[in-house]
């Protein structure tokens, strides 16, 4: 079965995710953190550092992922923020995937100019 959702992604060749974390209320809501170095679960050693937040489910996604994540990052957007401009980190990204019929993606004109606060790059993977 496949999965289905997003994950939103913040790193850096230079980016301290700890040094980030060590006082940002958004720690608890960390699904993982990738240290410049470490090894990754393909056996190969990550390039940068990164935070990753994530709400992937098996087979169907059961609500609208452009919503989920829009709201996700609207309420927490100030926090966001200071991440996005945190030193060291120069990559964005709000990753979504999964097949036609698992997933439902919508994301409204004012959600889009969120998007752009954060300098995220938008990436959309369909499974065929």
């Amino acid at each position: 079965m496949n999965t289905s959702g997003y994950t939103l992604v913040f790193g850096g060749v230079e980016f301290d995710p700890q040094k980030f974390l060590a006082n940002s209320p958004l720690e608890s809501l960390v699904d993982a953190v990738v240290l410049r170095g470490s090894k990754c679960p393909d056996g190969s050693l990550a390039k940068e550092s990164w935070i990753e937040f994530d709400d992937v489910h098996e087979g169907k996604y059961p609500l609208d992922m452009g919503w989920e994540a829009a709201d996700f990052l609207a309420e927490h957007r100030e926090e966001f923020l200071r991440l996005s401009r945190f030193p060291g980190v120069t990559s964005r990204s709000l990753n979504f995937f999964g097949d036609m019929d698992s997933c439902d993606l919508t994301f409204e004109p004012e959600r889009i100019a969120l998007l752009n606060d954060l300098s995220l790059r938008l990436s959309i993977t369909p499974y065929f």
